[in-house]
């Protein structure tokens, strides 16, 4: 039986540290994970480490576990991506996020495009932050990654392009005279942007392309959707130059 992982916020453990957990991680142990006292659970904090560790007391008022060794996982891709992804709708979005990261992105940045179609609300953005960090520790939790994708704040289009430095920078358009595979960066970062359902419009394009010189790439002879667009451009970046 695969041994659940869990991941908490921790900065400092040890071997043979107790450690109380919160009440939703109880309520997933207990109600969905059907664990009992004396199973064993992997808790990760999100930076890389990870621990071994056995439940001491799992019941409705209280989930505690003992600290038992400290693991050393080695499986993060040399490949740095940060994946700026156009706002999907509610499914869609989650499953790029859920994917970019079982596939090793390394940082994230939701941006709201002409094309997002979704209203600037700072409480529902808020919201929708919360959500996305959700689903990003839980593919951590599913694909067995100790460090959390860096999830940026939702930033609109013209805002996020200011700090890029990598010299490899990559948008997928419709009409891209260059093909992903003859992609030969120059380090071991590349920025990849993808639009939102629709895509990203011919302003943003040139946008991206003439003033940030990104290269515009396209992905093989079909329209695809954006989750699967994110989702094989990201595959075929981590076969060419990562850890595939």
């Amino acid at each position: 039986m695969r041994i659940p992982r869990i991941y908490q916020p921790l900065e400092q453990i040890h071997e043979g540290f107790e450690l109380d957990l919160d009440v939703m991680t109880k309520h997933y142990l207990l109600n969905v994970l059907r664990l009992k006292a004396n199973n064993e659970i992997i808790i990760f904090n999100g930076k890389g480490e990870g621990w071994r560790a056995k439940i001491l007391v799992l019941h409705k008022k209280q989930a505690k576990v003992r600290i038992l060794e400290t693991l050393q996982v080695e499986n993060e891709s040399p490949l740095n991506i940060h994946l700026i992804q156009g706002i999907a709708k509610s499914e869609r979005m989650d499953f790029v996020l859920q994917k970019a990261t079982e596939l090793g992105v390394k940082t994230i940045t939701p941006i709201v495009c002409k094309r997002s179609n979704i209203k600037i609300d700072k409480e529902r953005w808020e919201k929708k932050q919360q959500h996305w960090s959700r689903v990003v520790i839980s593919a951590c939790e599913q694909s067995g990654r100790f460090t959390v994708p860096k999830l940026n704040d939702i930033t609109l289009f013209q805002d996020c392009l200011a700090n890029i430095t990598a010299p490899t920078r990559l948008a997928l358009v419709l009409d891209g005279q260059d093909r992903l595979s003859e992609v030969k960066p120059t380090d071991q970062e590349v920025v990849l942007a993808i639009g939102p359902e629709g895509g990203l419009t011919r302003e943003e394009q040139d946008i991206l392309m003439q003033q940030h010189d990104f290269k515009g790439i396209k992905l093989g002879p079909r329209v695809l959707r954006t989750e699967t667009a994110s989702a094989a451009a990201i595959s075929i970046l981590q076969h060419l130059i990562g850890d595939f």
